[in-house]
């Protein structure tokens, strides 16, 4: 089929291609060999960006809704941000140096951690103890074993 593609956007890191179109279809595009998959979302998709080495993909719906796309697990890592409508042609821009995307959504401008530490600082500050093992699969990208983390830092954390 020949999707009416609106949003395109290029991985730096990898020179992967992801595409959108208007009716929801997400697909990454391999340009040097030509490989193409499908990610099955459904919603219609306002911004693309990669992330992290081209291992995760920023998706901002026209809801306004961020969620992060695992590329390596071919799953969703998760949703970031429920907004409250976004514009298109605002692309993410990912600084590798503090693992943080910044993107435009909800006529406002995000800056998410990428890095679980991050999250599990201010999971550790809200929850006040560690994530069990079906917590840590649902909410931490990545193949990252488990950390107990809470306890030991929970004290540091109420007091940054």
């Amino acid at each position: 089929r020949a999707p009416d593609v609106g949003i395109i956007t290029l991985d730096p890191a990898t020179g992967v291609l992801a595409l959108a179109a208007a009716d929801g279809l997400i697909a990454i595009v391999d340009p040097s060999t030509g490989e193409l998959e499908e990610l099955p979302m459904v919603a219609a998709v306002a911004n693309l960006g990669f992330a992290k080495g081209g291992t995760l993909l920023a998706i901002t719906n026209f809801d306004g809704t961020v969620s992060l796309w695992d590329l390596d697990r071919d799953a969703i890592a998760g949703v970031v941000w429920k907004g409250s409508g976004a514009t298109p042609g605002s692309p993410s821009w990912y600084d590798e140096q503090t693992e943080t995307i910044w993107l435009q959504t909800s006529g406002q401008l995000l800056q998410i951690p990428l890095n679980p530490e991050r999250w599990l600082e201010k999971a550790c500050a809200v929850a006040g103890e560690n994530f069990t093992q079906d917590e840590w699969d649902r909410y931490v990208a990545g193949d990252e074993p488990l950390w107990f983390s809470c306890l030991d830092n929970l004290e540091t954390v109420r007091t940054a």
